[in-house]
């Protein structure tokens, strides 16, 4: 089996010449370039002096300057040996080990007797040698990304000083590229589990409180969405109105958009921008608005739609808004799929399709029970710069509880455990967030989990 361990840069340099099976793979390059760069791995196998090459892995920290950004951290991939199973081959063994299958010709190189057939063909039941590689942290994890419990089994090797020294190493645009992984890696941390894990967790909490209750699991989410969901309103206001009404409506909004377009502050208008170049904006949907009760709300398509309550907001003083569009087309945007939607998708995926049936046949959207909360937290915060007392929906300092409450309530302990690390990844990693709105999310854990992040 692989074998995964971690240190610093300067743990690698410290331990002076680094061992002939212990190499580094450039995270940003190509696949091209990672080929050629495993060329230069197999020759240096052959070639390095008794003593070791003279290079290092970086610079201790000690030679940076003072205030510099933590050094890399690595991942040790591969050492020990290896059983080629049934139907096993380099590339497979490889991708195992170190993430890349094309690195199979290290384990090609250190194994000439047991390949065959210029590196094609090796025979199950061989035992090969495994050169242990050093990678930088963050590539050897996305490396792992396709196979869950293999990047689980990775990153549960790291010590809780590498992986606080890991994160804290990131760059700015590192964290951001990367943070749903990140997010993905703090919640398999947390909990022990993979995402399909972290479903079956939850299905089995699910089951036994809805055995207490007398139902199946299909009629248990049906009422949990009833009680705690939304989105099942009928629109009256809207459909009452004449043709004549509704065009003057129309009007008044596209006069609104105007307003809050020419008053809007260089961030917001950048938001807009955005928004306006993937074919979104601001959208009229008074209807929808009434049919979810929602002031606003992002429609999936990069546009805010609005109904009768923002128009008469923005008639009052177009900076109302500043928050929503913040919140709509920044947080909600920026933030994506949610994980609790997903664990929720795979619990729903492995009942029978009547009990699917069940479960879905409430007039409240399953969603809005069980996957908006995270992502109308992180939006919550977003808008924490553009509060506006005249505006009713900006109140994240009594939201953001909600809406963790929220979590807590409809999740497994576990699972809810994992969520809410995962999203304080998240939180942290955003260069939209401010200070303040991270303190908010710290202290609203601590109030409703009694986690210290």
């Amino acid at each position: 089996m692989p074998e995964y361990t971690s240190r610093s840069a300067s743990q690698l340099a410290a331990d002076g010449p680094l061992l002939a099976d212990e190499h580094a793979i450039d995270p940003h390059a190509s696949a091209a370039s990672r080929r050629g760069q495993s060329d230069d791995i197999r020759q240096a196998l052959r070639d390095e002096p008794a003593d070791g090459p003279t290079r290092q892995a970086a610079a201790s920290a000690g030679d940076r300057d003072e205030g510099a950004p933590a050094e890399p951290q690595f991942l040790e991939l591969g050492g020990g040996t290896h059983t080629v199973p049934p139907g096993g081959n380099l590339w497979r063994i490889a991708e195992e080990i170190y993430g890349d299958g094309s690195l199979y010709v290290l384990l090609r190189d250190a194994n000439p007797d047991d390949v065959h057939d210029g590196g094609r063909l090796v025979y199950a039941g061989a035992v090969l040698d495994v050169p242990r590689i050093a990678r930088p942290m963050l590539d050897g994890l996305a490396a792992f990304s396709d196979d869950p419990e293999r990047q689980l089994d990775v990153v549960s090797g790291v010590s809780q000083e590498d992986y606080a020294a890991f994160i804290a190493g990131l760059t700015a645009e590192e964290a951001d590229a990367n943070a749903e992984m990140l997010q993905t890696l703090e919640m398999m941390r947390a909990s022990g589990m993979t995402l399909d894990q972290l479903a079956e967790d939850q299905q089995r909490w699910m089951e036994t409180r809805a055995a207490a209750e007398g139902l199946s699991i299909g009629g248990f989410i049906q009422q949990e969405t009833a009680a705690r969901g939304y989105g099942g309103a009928t629109a009256t206001w809207w459909p009452s109105l004449t043709p004549d009404e509704q065009r003057a409506w129309t009007a008044r909004f596209e006069a609104a958009v105007a307003a809050v377009e020419a008053a809007a502050p260089d961030d917001i208008r950048a938001i807009l921008d955005e928004a306006t170049a993937n074919g979104g904006g601001f959208a009229w949907e008074p209807q929808v608005c009434e049919e979810l009760g929602a002031f606003a709300f992002n429609n999936g398509r990069h546009a805010l739609g609005v109904g009768r309550a923002w128009v008469e907001a923005v008639e009052t003083d177009p900076a109302v808004t500043f928050g929503n569009v913040a919140h709509e087309l920044s947080g909600h945007q920026e933030y994506g799929d949610t994980v609790g939607w997903a664990i929720i998708s795979r619990v729903l995926a492995n009942l029978p399709a009547d009990e699917q049936a069940l479960a879905r046949g409430g007039a409240n959207h399953i969603f809005s029970a069980y996957g908006y909360m995270e992502t109308e937290v992180f939006a919550e915060l977003r808008e924490q710069e553009h509060l506006h007392p005249d505006n009713p929906t900006d109140t994240p300092a009594q939201d953001v509880p909600r809406q963790l409450q929220r979590i807590a309530d409809a999740f497994s302990p576990t699972v809810a455990d994992a969520i809410v690390r995962g999203l304080w990844r998240r939180v942290e990693s955003s260069p939209h967030m401010t200070d303040e709105a991270r303190q908010l999310f710290v202290e609203q854990v601590r109030a409703v989990f009694g986690i210290a992040l």
